[in-house]
């Protein structure tokens, strides 16, 4: 389920949200995911 939706959404958009949740993590002060 998860490849199918990655194959069909463009990579910019997978990265962008990574980047995102990462960048809200460290302000946060939680440990991150990865």
């Amino acid at each position: 389920m998860r490849q199918i939706q990655i194959r069909r959404r463009p990579r910019t958009t997978t990265t962008r949200r990574q980047t995102q949740t990462l960048d809200l993590r460290t302000p946060s002060g939680r440990p991150l995911p990865f």
